[in-house]
């Protein structure tokens, strides 16, 4: 059964994140909620309405596929209006007049743009930041922008909820951190109820407003993102989002710690616990470890400490204020190589000097000395201050 007694209230107007591990039941509730899957019991209810047997379009939703769904052989503009012009949303009689005079052109029907549609088409590029992209094709686009366009998309027929199923699983880390950014500014500006589906919990942690967890088609828990992972309901909960130590109850570490409790296990985050060199703190939540192993990940420092009763437990700590790239230095170079290009340049400057010279008379030619013996005074001084250090 992929969603077993599910009972769940979505904010309006806020983001909201499905977060759970795979075949939890996330995608079987987004396709419930869109009219794709039809529930075997209970109610699916739109601002009080039931729309548990209405059909897709009269829904008025807006979903984003994981693999974008865009129509390759049109352009951006026309991808965009396709969902307004299918609903035939802003077109008033003398447009509509207009087509039946021309129908003898069906098939072209469908190619010719409406004004209000390319109205609403330049809004919604602008609100993506891709007012530069209408004319082309998805295949001319990135993965970052093919995933704006494809929320542009459904965002054009002004959908009551906006349902996002994994929109950034096809991307690349850093194309994935700079869009959920984005996402966040767009679905505030848009003012739009939002579900995403996702497992990434990082993702999750980062952009929603309020979290629903699913483990085995039930809701372990739903609340304020920062609410859920400060105040987990479940072990489940608290080994989902993000590591966890999962020591038991008797070990040194919570002797040491002075933390009582009836539960045979205690879990606690990796970066609660904080790192001291030996003798540097004696007394009371004080636990002498030595360092098993050591993970370099990327900002974070990952330690696997053992205490004395053999259990392992993990620490992670910040880099950062401590880590300082060292540039490796260069081997001194070779100054007698400097001294030959000295004398290089020197015999080929006084060379042209004198060529230069023979052609003036008078006082400019006794300038022109002057100020040639004083260049080769200079130049004689740094040559031979470069043989100098040569040789010592």
């Amino acid at each position: 059964m992929a969603v077993d007694n599910l009972s769940l209230t979505i904010e309006a107007n806020k983001l909201t994140a499905l977060l759970g591990p795979s075949g939890s039941g996330k995608t079987t509730l987004l396709r419930m909620i869109a009219g794709l899957e039809s529930p075997t019991s209970g109610r699916v209810l739109l601002d009080g309405v039931d729309m548990t047997d209405a059909s897709i379009k009269d829904r008025n939703i807006g979903m984003v596929f994981q693999n974008y769904a865009l129509f390759k052989h049109m352009s951006v503009a026309d991808n965009i209006a396709f969902g307004p012009r299918m609903r035939k949303l802003d077109i008033d009689i003398e447009q509509r007049y207009l087509l039946v005079v021309v129908s003898i052109l069906v098939f072209i029907m469908h190619t010719l743009p409406t004004p209000p549609s390319k109205n609403r088409v330049t809004d919604l590029l602008d609100l993506v930041e891709l007012p530069h992209v209408a004319n082309r094709l998805p295949s001319q686009l990135s993965g970052g922008q093919r995933q704006r366009i494809a929320l542009a998309r459904a965002l054009a027929s002004d959908p009551k909820i906006l349902l996002l199923d994994e929109p950034f699983g096809a991307l690349d880390p850093v194309v994935r951190y700079n869009l959920r950014q984005e996402l966040k500014s767009i679905v505030e500006r848009a003012g739009v109820t939002t579900i995403m589906v996702t497992h990434d919990q990082e993702e999750a942690l980062d952009i929603a407003d309020n979290l629903v967890l699913f483990n085995k088609g039930r809701v372990e828990q739903v609340g304020a993102t920062e609410a859920v992972f400060g105040n987990p309901a479940s072990p489940f909960v608290m080994s989902f989002l993000g590591d966890t130590n999962n020591v038991p109850n008797g070990c040194q570490l919570m002797k040491k710690m002075g933390f009582a409790t009836s539960a045979p296990y205690v879990m606690f985050r990796p970066s609660r616990v904080q790192m001291s060199k030996v003798g540097s703190g004696v007394g009371s939540g004080v636990c002498a470890a030595t360092i098993q192993d050591k993970h370099h990940i990327g900002w974070l420092i990952k330690y696997e400490l053992q205490c004395d009763d053999g259990v392992v437990w993990v620490l992670v700590r910040v880099r950062c204020a401590h880590y300082h790239y060292t540039p490796p230095q260069q081997p001194p170079q070779n100054r007698s190589w400097s001294c030959m290009c000295c004398v290089k340049r020197m015999m080929r400057y006084t060379g042209i000097s004198i060529r230069w010279i023979g052609c003036l008379s008078g006082w400019h030619q006794r300038i022109a000395w002057v100020t040639i013996r004083v260049i080769l005074i200079r130049v004689c001084w740094i040559w031979c201050d470069n043989v100098v250090d040569a040789v010592t």
